[in-house]
């Protein structure tokens, strides 16, 4: 397949704070055919390039960019609360060699991450990756972006998502903006539908394990802090309104579920 690649209509935004690395990387891209690079230092240069048209094909970013937030940058972006296209495909340079700081990174929804010192054909290796056998996308309570998953855990068997990839589709020839667009409103839509449903589980979980504990005397019970979190979840979902009413209502009565047994036998609610 690698002959039929051709990279003429895909662009790329390359992010780092180092001149003389976007320099080089721009450079042997440009060699690669990779000829449509837009390049920043900055995160507000990425903010805006996200926020034309689809925005970009390749982000290919330091992850130290705007002292580390390009992190969460890129997990709103998975998470469609910014840019156009959640599913844009994403090069992480990483200079930390902390095991803590890298998964932080991973687990931020990058296609690759690539420690640095790098020679430029690590990252082309990588945008050839993404053409020919990209990951499918798996969506937990907090997590949107490929699976790397080697073996399936027991009790966690999620759907995996075929998600749009525009990269692949200008590569090989096989464009059509108005396909695209279509694809990409109904795999926004089937994220959002497995958000609810990770964030369902979760209530279900947390509502048996209150009723299992309110059921010991004397035992204090406090809110899981993944409450928190399906609320939060449940306000970014842009599913049918009824969904979100209903999913936040039941989001907030989880915190007042929580009870005491007092000196005279009775259960006395904790909090408000």
């Amino acid at each position: 397949m690698a002959a039929d690649i051709k990279y003429n209509d895909v662009q790329v935004m390359l992010a780092d704070p180092r001149t003389h690395i976007r320099s080089t990387l721009k450079v042997v891209l440009s060699h690669a055919g990779l000829e449509n690079i837009e390049h920043t230092g900055t995160l507000n240069g990425v903010t805006d390039a996200m926020e034309h048209s689809i925005g970009p094909d390749i982000l290919i970013c330091d992850m130290g960019l705007g002292d580390g937030e390009i992190i969460d940058f890129i997990s709103h972006v998975r998470h469609n609360d910014l840019g156009k296209n959640p599913f844009l495909c994403v090069i992480g340079i990483s200079w930390e060699a902390e095991a803590q700081d890298v998964i932080r990174m991973i687990n931020c929804g990058v296609d690759h991450l690539v420690t640095a010192p790098l020679s430029p054909q690590q990252i082309l290796s990588r945008v050839s990756s993404m053409v020919s056998h990209r990951l499918p996308f798996i969506v937990t309570a907090d997590y949107v972006g490929p699976d790397r998953r080697k073996l399936t855990r027991p009790g966690k068997d999620f759907p995996l998502v075929d998600v749009p990839n525009s990269l692949k589709e200008k590569a090989l020839g096989q464009w059509d903006p108005r396909r695209f667009e279509k694809n990409l409103a109904s795999a926004v839509g089937s994220i959002n539908t497995r958000k609810i449903d990770r964030h369902a589980e979760i209530i279900a979980a947390l509502a048996d394990s209150i009723s299992e504990l309110t059921s010991q005397p004397a035992r204090r019970v406090g809110a899981h802090p993944s409450s928190g979190r399906a609320l939060d979840g449940a306000r970014k979902c842009n599913g049918p309104a009824s969904w979100r009413k209903w999913f936040i209502s039941r989001c907030r009565a989880l915190p007042c579920v929580c009870w005491r047994r007092d000196e005279n036998a009775r259960f006395r609610r904790l909090t408000k």
